[in-house]
């Protein structure tokens, strides 16, 4: 009856079959001939003995024209919260590649925005990158190259490739959306220095700027309507403190 049945309830089908995995169950099932084998238990001897199989997963996987020794991967987790599924998947597939072609991982902090990282959330996912057995052979953080950013910057200004904006975000948005070029696109570079370096102070009229980079209003892909690049923020930076004023946007459809 139990055959029959386990196909119409199938989350007491589930349990069953954990329950019957355990050692002892499993152990006294087998003295009374009753034991079976997992679907579980039936991919891991696959997996064991080299072999894929239907949609139980595997790594017999590569990358096209990789060339051992010289493969270099990256891991670049926000520290804004803790490690979920998709985090611990793509770390696996990181550290799966460097070891697979002998080559090494790299682990980046991508800490641009302080308003959600502290160093609670830094701890936490260098734990769980232990437990999952994942190794990197140098650490990094996008605030030790704050000051680049900064130069990358000031030089998009100067060659005419990004503005100084203060619309208010609502009216951005709308602009956005409808596909309308800022009133502040046609700023000469000189005007949108100025502003960066308000910007760069913090004062109150560089907080009412943004820089957007000068891409394509008109395009059907709304994240190239001009998105914005570098944004003020007051909270201070739980690694480089109030130093910066100024910070790379990043999350979303924003990026650098």
């Amino acid at each position: 009856m139990w055959i029959k049945l386990k196909k119409q309830f199938r989350h007491v089908a589930r349990w069953h079959a954990l329950v019957g995995a355990t050692p002892g169950a499993y152990e006294l099932a087998e003295r009374h001939g009753l034991a079976f084998k997992s679907s579980f238990q039936m991919a891991k001897e696959k997996g064991a003995a080299g072999l894929g199989g239907g949609d139980t997963g595997s790594f017999d996987i590569g990358l096209p024209n990789a060339v051992k020794g010289k493969v270099v991967t990256r891991f670049p987790p926000e520290p804004s919260g803790y490690l979920h599924v998709g985090h611990a998947k793509a770390a696996l597939l990181n550290d799966f590649f460097a070891k697979h072609y002998e080559g090494k991982m790299i682990l980046r902090f991508d800490d641009t925005n302080p308003d959600k990282e502290s160093t609670e959330f830094v701890d936490a996912i260098l734990a769980d990158l232990k437990t999952l057995g994942v190794e990197y052979c140098k650490l990094t953080y996008t605030s030790d190259y704050f000051p680049q950013l900064l130069e990358l910057g000031e030089g998009l200004l100067r060659m005419g490739l990004a503005y100084a904006d203060d619309t208010p975000m609502e009216e951005m948005q709308r602009e956005r959306r409808e596909k309308i070029e800022s009133r502040c696109r046609g700023r000469s570079p000189e005007e949108n220095l100025a502003l960066w370096k308000e910007m760069v102070a913090g004062s109150e009229t560089g907080k009412k700027n943004c820089i957007r980079f000068k891409m394509d209003m008109s395009s059907a892909n709304g994240t190239l309507r001009d998105p914005v690049a570098y944004r003020c923020n007051d909270t201070p930076h739980w690694r480089t403190g109030d130093k910066y004023k100024v910070r790379k946007r990043c999350g979303g459809e924003f990026f650098f």
